[in-house]
């Protein structure tokens, strides 16, 4: 499973997992950066939130990782916002091994749920 999320160590505060629609505005050196993708993301069906786009989201939404199950959905899903993000210095690719037994697919198929305790953390790529 792929996902962007935060080096930790530069946000001043050991923090794991956070994505980039949850990570704090102070986290962030481009406030602009943010409000963009967030405006961009939650205003079109092509980016649904997790509360529209799993069945019986309230039953994991706290301990669980939304993320695609390839590089390519991880690429298409955040778009031009991808480069951008990880250029910021802030954020990286994380990259994650899950049985598939223990993965949620979500109703449209563009995203993918885990525990962070189910899966095993692999080595990220270089940037893209």
């Amino acid at each position: 499973m792929y996902r962007i999320e935060t080096v930790s160590p530069v946000l001043g505060f050991k923090v794991e997992h956070v994505g980039p629609y949850n990570a704090p505005v102070s986290g962030y050196r481009d406030s602009k950066l943010r409000n963009d993708l967030i405006n961009a993301h939650h205003r079109n069906d092509e980016h649904p939130p997790m509360n529209r786009d799993f069945d019986d989201f309230r039953t994991f939404k706290q301990e669980y990782l939304c993320g695609s199950d390839s590089p390519e959905a991880l690429r298409t899903w955040f778009g031009p916002f991808f480069k951008r993000l990880l250029d910021t210095g802030i954020f990286r690719e994380a990259i994650y091994e899950v049985p598939d037994e223990l993965v949620i697919r979500s109703i449209s198929g563009r995203q993918v749920a885990f525990k962070p305790t189910d899966a095993r953390r692999l080595d990220a790529p270089a940037r893209a």
